[in-house]
């Protein structure tokens, strides 16, 4: 979707508020997706809301792709960056 690609360039622009609102838009029409849940997981602990980061990365565990790939640093910062 081109909005999650637009959610993570506010994240990376430090726009945390409006990439939270655009990732948790993007999980209402992608709720599979294992790379959203992760982002959102991230935007949720860097803003303190610890538990609610903790469920989405459990969520983001429980998917098809899950969460093993974030986990090997190499493609975090190949692939993901």
């Amino acid at each position: 979707y081109a909005a999650s690609n637009a959610a993570l360039a506010l994240a990376q622009l430090g726009d945390d508020a409006g990439a939270t609102k655009e990732v948790e838009a993007v999980m209402r029409r992608a709720p599979n997706s294992a790379d959203m849940r992760a982002a959102l997981a991230a935007l949720y602990y860097s803003t303190g809301r610890v538990a609610a980061a903790e469920e989405a990365w459990d969520q983001a565990c429980g998917r098809n792709a899950g969460c093993g790939k974030y986990k090997d640093l190499d493609y975090v910062r190949r692939i993901r960056r």
